[in-house]
């Protein structure tokens, strides 16, 4: 509006200046302004790592304040957690006391009990493989069987109509001949086949009848002692299991790439600090054991809104330019491209608009978390 209110000045001037002149006017051209859209977004961080402990421990200083960028090392806290590595260290003599219990009531026990445990467990086995027919060495032959099935009733009713075939006149008898011969061959498989099993069958069943009564002799030898021996010997493995358990557990919420000794660091970098979440002396535990937010400067972009009406108006891969608020000749225009258009609309503050990615080009070291920007779309 501006240049076509100077334009018009310019031929007015023009006009008087020429005054009674007879010679044609010289014409002016002013060349249009490029069509534009202008854009309003903010600037966010693509991802955050957030800063947390899952043990107790308490702030004892904080060396950094929002806002401040990061080189890999340098410290952000120091902490205060040694109640938490007591207790560790606890855990670890705990389980130590107990395998050496352990080993000498291993080494106490009637080596009867050795053999009862053995033929317990042994009997338990085959039992299941009774009772769930889950015998290993049934199973291929059962699935043998089925197959063996299927093929009979096949080649039995190839036979059969075979029969019809050679009392009707149509079929020779040296066919009719071979046909039964393979009907007959595979009956003999399933018999044989069906006659393993049952062998197998029966050698287990006498494996378990065998094996109880020689559990029941053996237990007859053992006497009350040993078997509270053998009881007190499982409850054993098993809180030694447990504990293992326990201290792998505590060791790996050590296993941070931000806790150094008792101060975390930045893991890389350009991190920028931002949601301090303590102070010196903050219990981490009434803080669900958040400290605070660091963010890649380097994942920065630029989450702009484009109302519905000018959508048709921005592509994907268009090129921008973007002007962050306090804009100031030291912090120049920033050059940027629409790396991503959302697949659906939102309402916002009462407007619809569909988000867009901006991803900054040129000039990404004057981006800041949160700082407002104007995108200049042209087309």
């Amino acid at each position: 509006m501006k240049l076509n209110k100077l334009f018009l000045l310019v031929l007015s001037s023009l006009l008087l200046l020429s005054g009674c002149n007879t010679a044609e006017p010289t014409s002016v051209e002013v060349a249009a302004p490029p069509s534009s859209l202008v854009l309003y977004g903010d600037v966010t961080p693509d991802n955050s790592q957030l800063i947390t402990l899952d043990f107790p421990a308490k702030v004892t200083a904080v060396h950094v304040k929002n806002g401040d960028i990061l080189q890999k090392d340098d410290i952000l806290f120091t902490l205060d957690f040694s109640d938490y590595l007591l207790q560790m260290s606890s855990k670890e003599k705990e389980l130590e006391e107990a395998q050496i219990q352990l080993k000498n009531l291993e080494q106490s026990l009637n080596p009867q009990l050795a053999q009862y445990d053995a033929t317990s467990e042994n009997l338990a086995l085959k039992k299941k493989y009774l009772q769930q027919d889950s015998d290993p060495e049934i199973i291929p032959l059962e699935s043998e069987l089925e197959l063996l099935e299927k093929e009979a009733t096949t080649t039995k009713s190839l036979y059969e109509t075979n029969q019809e075939l050679f009392t009707n006149g149509l079929l020779a008898q040296q066919e009719l001949e071979a046909s039964e011969q393979a009907y007959k061959a595979i009956l003999q498989k399933i018999k044989a086949t069906s006659s393993a099993i049952k062998q197998i069958k029966d050698a287990r069943t006498l494996e378990v009848n065998t094996l109880s009564n020689e559990l029941k002799s053996l237990k007859s030898q053992i006497s009350n002692t040993d078997q509270e021996k053998s009881t007190s010997l499982e409850k054993l493995r098993v809180q030694i299991a447990l504990l293992e358990e326990t201290i792998s557990n505590m060791k790996s919420k050590l296993d941070e790439p931000y806790l150094r000794e008792n101060t975390i660091i930045a893991p890389v970098n350009d991190m920028v600090v931002y949601d301090i979440a303590v102070m010196n002396g903050s219990d981490l535990s009434s803080t669900n054991g958040i400290l605070g937010k660091l963010l890649s400067q380097d994942s920065l972009y630029i989450l702009a809104d484009i109302p519905e009406e000018s959508l048709s108006l921005v592509k994907e891969g268009q090129p921008v330019s973007i002007s962050l608020a306090g804009h100031t000749d030291s912090q120049p225009v920033l050059a940027g491209t629409i790396s991503q258009i959302a697949g659906c609309a939102t309402l916002k503050d009462g407007d619809t608009v569909v988000e867009a990615h901006i991803q900054v080009t040129e000039g990404s070291k004057h981006l800041k978390a949160g700082l407002s920007a104007d995108i200049i779309v042209s087309y």
